[in-house]
């Protein structure tokens, strides 16, 4: 971000939300939106597989009837 569009308060001056860090430190820990996301891959994964096999298996010749 630009220095003169940080005022001192952390703030923008326009959009009225917070401002990202400007040095990132070991201390701040993991970010909370991306174990959310991580979590959500995850689980949308393991609910397609078995749906993207179901579909395969229909598909071939040797499991219809």
């Amino acid at each position: 971000m630009h220095p003169r569009s940080a005022r001192s308060d952390g703030q923008l001056p326009d959009l009225r939300h917070g401002t990202e860090a400007e040095l990132a430190t070991a201390e701040t820990g993991p970010n909370p939106e991306l174990v959310d996301m991580t979590r959500r891959f995850w689980i949308g994964l393991g609910l397609a597989i078995p749906v993207a096999a179901l579909e395969i298996a229909g598909a071939s010749p040797t499991f219809t009837r």
